[in-house]
């Protein structure tokens, strides 16, 4: 519950914040309004940090009726501004100030699409992404060897997501977790229930030592998804950890690459369909354990022709001249019988 009497707002040029005062040093956010779908959290307001999301900070259950009179009433809502809740918020970044994330606090962002956040959150909690089924990508600010929230967070995500950890805006590895279902059966007379997990999705977010995230553990998942994951998000997974082979042993690499191998045309249609110029490039770049490219002439000539189909003009330029550089025949060679 609220207690309006003791919330703060505060207005600048692109937010209005209505916020808590949970001591002298420590703020706990209660809502935003802002210009744009991209949701900036202040790390700090007038010189308090900002350490919490409330319950239903991003959601319109968190602004009752009342509370939202006296954001009009004394510093206004301008036409340009809007409540980032619900359909309308599609990517928030946290700063590091922030330890805890309260319950329910994304309740019913549909349209959220990514989150970026200090991997060293110290608290998430129960049903924070309820109802968040578009959001496909977790940026975790720090190594996946480090103590982290990660597995917090999963535990209340089934839905296929992609976590990428990142330092100084590079990024240094990416997992991708498959969507699991949840069953139960019915077991006695008494209506006792047994909860079932079904899908290698649940398995792989099992993969931590506590808070630490495991790669082995991960990465030894993959012999089972294949024979229930799509071929589409298998290629993620496996493309990914090929090209961010972090803490990646060489079994594992071996069995990624001979997928990616198997399955080289789908690969080139999907990285032709997502338009990622670095990814297009790291790919381009990979090799097996012999040192040899794992993108044929073959493949790249067929993504040249999907590329210029997509009017995807950026990408036909690299695969070109990658092509030349790389795939060159020579005039002896080519006409030789």
């Amino acid at each position: 519950m609220i207690d309006i009497d003791n919330i703060d707002i505060i207005k600048n040029e692109n937010y209005i914040y209505v916020y808590e005062l949970m001591g002298e040093n420590s703020i706990r956010l209660i809502h935003m309004f802002g210009k744009s779908p991209l949701c900036r959290v202040p790390s700090e307001i007038n010189g308090t940090q900002v350490t919490e999301l409330a319950p239903y900070c991003f959601s319109a259950k968190s602004l009752p009726a009342q509370l939202k009179d006296r954001v009009q009433n004394e510093v206004g809502i301008a036409v340009d501004m809007t409540e980032l809740t619900d359909s309308y918020v599609e990517e928030i970044i946290l700063p590091d100030s922030v330890k805890k994330i309260g319950r329910l606090a994304f309740y019913n962002c549909w349209n959220l699409r990514q989150i970026e956040l200090s991997a060293d959150i110290e608290s998430v909690d129960g049903d924070a992404f309820m109802n968040c089924t578009h959001l496909s990508m977790l940026v975790l600010r720090g190594t996946p060897q480090t103590s982290s929230c990660l597995k917090q967070i999963l535990a209340q995500i089934s839905w296929l997501v992609r976590v990428s950890w990142v330092t100084e805006d590079s990024t240094i590895a990416r997992a991708c977790f498959f969507e699991y279902d949840q069953t139960y059966d019915e077991i006695g007379p008494a209506h006792i229930f047994k909860l079932n997990m079904n899908g290698e999705g649940f398995r792989a977010r099992q993969s931590f030592n506590d808070r630490v995230f495991v790669w082995k553990q991960y990465d030894d998942t993959f012999e089972e998804a294949k024979a229930q994951e799509s071929e589409q998000d298998l290629l993620d997974m496996a493309l990914y950890r090929l090209i961010f082979p972090y803490d990646l042993e060489d079994e594992a690499k071996s069995l990624f690459t001979d997928y990616v191998k198997a399955h080289s045309q789908k690969l080139g249609s999907l990285l032709v369909k997502k338009r990622d110029v670095s990814l297009l490039e790291r790919y381009l770049n990979l090799t097996d354990m012999d040192g040899q490219r794992l993108a044929d002439a073959q493949v790249v000539t067929e993504m040249i022709a999907k590329a210029a189909e997509t009017d995807w003009g950026e990408g036909s330029v690299i695969l070109l001249r990658f092509k030349k550089k790389n795939m060159a025949v020579s005039r002896k060679n080519r006409f030789s019988f």
